[in-house]
């Protein structure tokens, strides 16, 4: 397997569980008092705003090609790795609401 399409498993995985924890966290939310669920909205669009951004990240990686992805890996990784964060630290001040 390319050091490519090693990537796109990885984001394709990443992407799904994202999915899932969003997904979860609305439901939950659904059963918190008003004035919690107003932060906790707040919170959401920014994992959403997180997922969406990984989203067309993996449409980027996909649509390049072997040689072109040579040239961006380094950049596409790096970018990566800052979605992740930004993911983890919003799906963290989501929790700590509860």
């Amino acid at each position: 397997m390319s050091k490519k399409n090693e990537f796109v498993h990885e984001i394709k995985a990443q992407i799904h569980e994202w999915s899932a924890k969003i997904e979860r966290l609305e439901a939950e939310m659904e059963k918190d008092k008003p004035d919690i669920k107003s932060k906790q909205k707040e919170y959401l669009s920014t994992l959403r705003g997180e997922y969406d951004k990984a989203k067309e990240k993996l449409s980027e990686v996909q649509n390049s090609s072997e040689e072109a992805w040579d040239d961006i890996k380094d950049g596409v990784e790096d970018s990566w790795k800052s979605m992740q964060d930004s993911f983890e630290k919003a799906f963290s001040r989501f929790k700590k609401e509860d």
